[in-house]
């Protein structure tokens, strides 16, 4: 899952860094919509396995996960954005001057940004609104959607109906994509992923990279009809790819324990921070190196292999400074929940289980 999740940044920085050319400009769209899904995923799959929904460790964790990182790369890019005068031409949507209160109510804060993204007209960290939009599903995920099957299925059949309802209404994409309530359809997607996905039946990886075929196939089909736009066509492709997200979520998470995990756990690591850093570092790229050119093959590629050193680098950090804690949370609140399972059930210990299962955990 690692890989997969560090090929969905790169496809974010693909359609950011090159925006102009058409045959990209959806493929961090339908890249986001599969973070949800793995996120769905993975997150009731952690609630389940290792944190029992235990509140104060599970969260503890996710802000550690989260908020660290943004907050370093905010206190690098405030300076940035607001004293280079060309920041504005570079990204005007987002990179005004003037930040109002309300915007620094959503810097620091995060969870706002889910609600309402692009009311937030002021983001040196651009892409931080799914980051609100991912914290608001969890806040679902704990409550209600994680913990039963049913449960699921529910909020999956009731955010189809919103979807169906806003498409019969005629709405743009953006209102099925971007609020956090648009978003609960693949996160439910990836929470019945959970339930469905049995534990001992696996497949081997190339049965899980043709699963993962479709959804590589269909983003294809997306750019050759012109990239992302307000048309029947696109909405269908749109649709196609949440499916085909799901499918490949499904192969990658019954993938039986392959040699190359530690690997693939670093790519996964990677996803993070380059979905973070590419603006600001595609910016900085563009004042040296492509002075004038703001968007571009030339930039989008010098981007994505500049994020990606960066990440590599923020990982080192992240796992000297902060793995260990959170490490230590993992651990304490599996140890918790399976005492509990002992005492309630007179379960066996299953910590060789967990121990295979942690590095799934977010």
């Amino acid at each position: 899952m690692g890989s997969y999740r560090f090929l969905l940044a790169w496809c974010v920085v693909i359609e950011h860094l090159a925006t102009g050319v058409t045959y990209v400009s959806h493929t961090g769209m339908f890249a986001v919509v599969g973070f949800y899904v793995l996120s769905g995923y993975l997150i009731t799959r952690s609630l389940n396995d290792v944190y029992a929904f235990q509140p104060i460790p599970f969260w503890s964790n996710r802000f550690l996960r989260l908020y660290p990182v943004y907050f370093v790369l905010l206190a690098l890019g405030l300076p940035l954005v607001l004293g280079t005068p060309r920041a504005a031409e570079f990204f005007p949507e987002v990179w005004k001057k003037h930040p109002e209160f309300s915007d620094w109510i959503g810097l620091l804060t995060i969870v706002p940004m889910g609600i309402s993204a692009m009311q937030w007209t002021f983001r040196p960290i651009p892409s931080i609104w799914s980051v609100g939009v991912e914290l608001l599903n969890y806040g679902v995920l704990f409550a209600f959607v994680a913990r039963r099957k049913y449960c699921a299925v529910l909020m999956l059949v009731a955010a189809a109906c919103y979807h169906i309802v806003s498409l019969l209404k005629g709405d743009e994409i953006g209102a099925r994509y971007f609020p956090f309530y648009a978003a609960l359809l693949p996160f439910a997607l990836g929470a019945v992923i959970y339930f469905l996905t049995s534990r001992s039946y696996q497949v081997g990886p190339k049965v899980a990279l043709l699963l993962c075929a479709p959804a590589a196939a269909n983003c294809v089909m997306a750019g050759v009809i012109g990239g992302a736009q307000n048309s029947i066509s696109f909405n269908v492709l749109f649709y196609l790819n949440l499916v085909f997200q799901g499918i490949a979520v499904a192969g990658l998470a019954t993938l039986r324990p392959q040699p190359s995990g530690k690997i693939d756990s670093l790519l996964g690591d990677l996803s993070y921070p380059i979905f973070l850093c590419h603006w600001l570092v595609g910016y900085i790229i563009a004042l040296v190196l492509f002075p004038g050119e703001w968007r571009g093959i030339g930039l989008m590629l010098a981007t994505i292999v500049c994020s990606t050193g960066v990440a590599y680098v923020i990982c080192l950090a992240q796992d000297a400074l902060l793995e260990p804690l959170r490490s230590r949370i993992r651990g304490n609140a599996a140890v918790s929940n399976r005492q509990s399972d002992s005492a309630q059930f007179g379960q066996i210990d299953r910590a060789a289980g967990w121990h295979t299962r942690r590095r799934f955990a977010e």
